[in-house]
C-alpha cells in the first residue's frame, strides 16, 4: 500500500508540474474588441462570458481560429480575429501565430503574433468589348433588297439598292439564306462569281432561299 501511495503521490506531483509549466508558457494577449467566451474553438459551442476592448489574456493554446485565453475573469475560447500583441492593433483578418519551442537549454520560449496577410496579386486588366456595329434599316421609300444569315430575316444583314451589281460577296460569300424586298425591288442572285452557275430571280421576299443556293450565294444583282 506504501508504495502505491508513493507512486500516486508521484503522479499528482508530475501533473502539477506540467500544469504549471503549462501556465508559465501562456503567451500575453490583447482582446482588440468586446468578443464572446466560449467553451470550445468554434461558435457551435455555447457563450460563457464576454471580455471587453483592452482586456489582457494569458494564451495558452491556439487551434484553426481559435485561441485559449485566461484572464482574471476566467478562461475560455475566443476568436483569434480579436487577439493581438499588447500594445498591438489587429489586422482586418489576422492569422495567429502561436507557438512552443523548447532550446538547447531546455527552457521553452513562446512565439505569438499576428501573420500579415499575404499580397494578393493585381486582378489582370479585361479586354474591352468590340462595340456592336448597328444593322442597316432599309429606307421606307427607296428600292432596295437586304440579305440575311439566317432564316426569316435574322441574324447579320446587309442592303443594296435598286440598280447596284455585286459581282463578288467577300466576307459574305455563301452566308446568305433569307431575302426581303423592298418598294418593288427584284433581285437576280447567282452561285458563282460574276452572276454566273445556277441563279434564281426573285420578285418577293423570301424567308429561305431555295436549297440549290442556301447559303451558296457567291454574287447579286438588284434591279
Amino acid at each position: 500500500m506504501k508504495t502505491i501511495r508513493v507512486a500516486l503521490t508521484s503522479i499528482l506531483a508530475t501533473v502539477a508540474l506540467l500544469a504549471s509549466a503549462a501556465m508559465a508558457m501562456a503567451a500575453p494577449g490583447q482582446i482588440t474588441s468586446n468578443v464572446n467566451v466560449r467553451n470550445g474553438p468554434g461558435t457551435q459551442y455555447g457563450v460563457v462570458g464576454v471580455l471587453p476592448a483592452g482586456q489582457m489574456v494569458d494564451v495558452s493554446q491556439c487551434d484553426s481560429g481559435w485561441c485559449y485565453v485566461s484572464s482574471n475573469g476566467g478562461a475560455g475560447w475566443v476568436s483569434a480575429t480579436f487577439l493581438a500583441k499588447p500594445g498591438q492593433a489587429a489586422p482586418a483578418d489576422p492569422s495567429v501565430n502561436f507557438g512552443i519551442q523548447i532550446g538547447p537549454d531546455g527552457k521553452p520560449s513562446i512565439n505569438f503574433g499576428i501573420n500579415q496577410p499575404q499580397p494578393q496579386p493585381l486582378p489582370q486588366p479585361q479586354r474591352p468589348r468590340p462595340i456592336p456595329i448597328p444593322q442597316p434599316e432599309p429606307e421606307d421609300d427607296l428600292a432596295q433588297a437586304c440579305f440575311y444569315s439566317g432564316t426569316n430575316f435574322s441574324g447579320s444583314s446587309f442592303c443594296v439598292e435598286q440598280g447596284d451589281t455585286l459581282n463578288s460577296l467577300q466576307g459574305w460569300n455563301d452566308r446568305i439564306r433569307s431575302v426581303e424586298l423592298f418598294n418593288g425591288a427584284t433581285v437576280d442572285i447567282c452561285g458563282d462569281r460574276n452572276l454566273v452557275g445556277v441563279c434564281q430571280t426573285l420578285t418577293r421576299s423570301k424567308g429561305r432561299i431555295a436549297n440549290q443556293l442556301d447559303r451558296r450565294v457567291s454574287s447579286l444583282e438588284v434591279y
